[in-house]
């Protein structure tokens, strides 16, 4: 029940790292989800945070995060998870890896610099002191993703995964208690 649920998502979101602690039974299940959810009309959000000490290798990681990629509308790399992996040497190689300008919504992640959204830079609007940076990555995946389905377009989404992620990194802790300051419960603009 709970997959059939899923199913019909308008958005279905996971990552490298769901697939790494996922059994290969359970990582074929997920992808065959998504292929419902596609078929459905709903689209696939993949971030490809690569976490060498859940897989045997970097081969096999590659291996999955590929499959994973050729099913997404919206891909969530991280430079720097990249080039350990050995699959890219600047954001624009990431981006082509990724599948940029084949349909599929890009945006590479890199850190204190922004993002690379469509090709063009996005810097994050101010700058932060980073008390924490745990749970920096997925706070700008859910503020983007977020302003996405509220119907921004993805440079303005980008900036929104930036107000939160900094938000986030200002804080201790991957998910720190929602403040006066916190970005969410705003509206975005179209």
């Amino acid at each position: 029940a709970m997959v059939d649920a899923a199913a019909q998502s308008d958005l279905l979101y996971f990552s490298l790292i769901t697939l790494a602690i996922l059994p290969d039974a359970g990582r074929e299940a997920l992808l065959a989800l998504c292929e419902r959810v596609k078929a459905g009309g709903g689209r696939i959000a993949f971030d490809g945070n690569y976490r060498p000490r859940l897989w045997s290798d970097a081969a096999t990681a590659r291996a999955w995060r590929d499959r994973a990629i050729a099913l997404c509308d919206i891909g969530l790399p991280t430079l720097a998870d990249e080039v350990e992996m050995g699959e890219a040497d600047d954001a624009a190689d990431a981006a082509a890896r990724w599948g940029a300008g084949e349909g599929r919504e890009i945006v590479v992640k890199l850190g204190a610099e922004g993002c690379l959204v469509g090709g063009a830079p996005v810097p994050p609007p101010a700058r932060v002191d980073v008390v924490d940076s745990s749970g920096a990555g997925d706070a700008f995946n859910g503020g983007y993703l977020h302003a996405r389905l509220a119907g921004a377009e993805p440079a303005e989404a980008a900036l929104a995964g930036h107000r939160l992620a900094g938000w986030n990194i200002g804080r201790r802790g991957a998910i720190p208690a929602r403040d006066a300051d916190a970005p969410y419960g705003q509206k975005v603009p179209a």
